[in-house]
This record gives C-alpha cells, sequence and structure tokens, in this order.
C-alpha cells in the first residue's frame, strides 16, 4: 500500500508514535523516527522496524520545539529519499496543574510542542510535496486527512452549532471538558 514511500514521524520513539512508524513500515514505508532517547536505544528501534519490514529506516534528534531544527530534519528526510511522501504530526507533551498554578514555561512548551511543531514541519514539507506535482486535492486527502476516518473537514456550521449548544442551558453541567471535533482524526 505504501511500498517506496518515504514517511516522517515526530515524536515517535516511543508509545502511540512508534506505533504510527512501525505501521507505516509494515506498509512498505521507509521511515524517520524523530524524538529523544539514549543512542543505543534508537538504534534498537531503527534494528527493530528495518528487521520487521525490511525498509530503511532513519533517525532525527531535532527538537520540536526549534523550528530551525524542524525545518532541518524535514530537509534531511528529503534529501536522504529525494521525497518526503507522509508527515505524521504526533510530537506532544502534556502538564497538568489548575490553571491559576500552571507554570508559564510549561504552557509555553506545549504550545511550542503541541500546536506550533506541527505548523513549522507542515511548512517546511509541503513545498517538496507541491514540487513533485501534487494537487491542492491530493495534498489535502493525502497529507492533512489522510489519518482521518470520515476524510472531511469539520464544517463551520458543526463547529459553531457545538458553540451554541455549550452556552446553552442544556450543557451546564458540561464543564473542564475536551470536546474533539476532528472527524474521528484522533481517535485513528
Amino acid at each position: 500500500m505504501l511500498k517506496g514511500r518515504n514517511a516522517l514521524v515526530t515524536g515517535s520513539t516511543s508509545g502511540i508514535g512508534y506505533a504510527i512508524a512501525r505501521a507505516l513500515a509494515r506498509e512498505g514505508a521507509n521511515i524517520t523516527l524523530n524524538g529523544f532517547g539514549a543512542p543505543a536505544e534508537i538504534d534498537k528501534l531503527r534494528a527493530a522496524i528495518k528487521a520487521e519490514a525490511k525498509v530503511e529506516v532513519a533517525y532525527s534528534a531535532a527538537d520540536m520545539a526549534k523550528p530551525t531544527e524542524i525545518a532541518a530534519m524535514v530537509r534531511e528526510a528529503e534529501k536522504r529519499s529525494s521525497t518526503l511522501d507522509v508527515l505524521v504530526n504526533n510530537a506532544g507533551i502534556q502538564h497538568v496543574a489548575p490553571v491559576e498554578e500552571f507554570p508559564v514555561d510549561k504552557w509555553d512548551a506545549i504550545i511550542a510542542i503541541n500546536l506550533s511543531a506541527a505548523f513549522h514541519a507542515i511548512r517546511a514539507a509541503v513545498p517538496g510535496m507541491k514540487a513533485r506535482n501534487m494537487t491542492e486535492g491530493e495534498v489535502k486527502r493525502d497529507v492533512l486527512l489522510a489519518a482521518q476516518p470520515t476524510k472531511e473537514f469539520v464544517t463551520l456550521e458543526q463547529v459553531s452549532s457545538l458553540a451554541v449548544y455549550l452556552c446553552s442551558d442544556g450543557a451546564a453541567s458540561i464543564t473542564g471538558a475536551n470536546l474533539v471535533m476532528d472527524g474521528g482524526w484522533t481517535a485513528a
């Protein structure tokens, strides 16, 4: 299904990201792993995927909080494989505390890695994808919506309907909840 494609998965040296990288590799994609870890452990992860899937497996230690490192990681993945076909923005961190006690430096790190890193990676990857004559529709389908079960963007009407509901008496008991409207993307 993905034979010969080249995939970069951020935050893929453990957990969900590593599972995504392995799944892509089993479908034939060459992989660039990214994340933190001891060199010996990274070598084990690379070797395990390579042995299991018989694909090329590279590694980038780019810090996802640093835009210049993100851009360099994308350029290196493109250079190594001649193309970057798949980008999975998986890197993320978490900190839990009451808002009035939440450390500002933790907030800034969460925004940098969970939000800004995805922007910087997409911004760096899209020009190369477009240069391969991908149409806007292909970028939306194969890049932005590839992991989303419904394969559709959430509409303005759906978001505004939820906002109206949350402001109504019917939602009075919904407090502090994280309501995801992404067509099942985060559940996939």
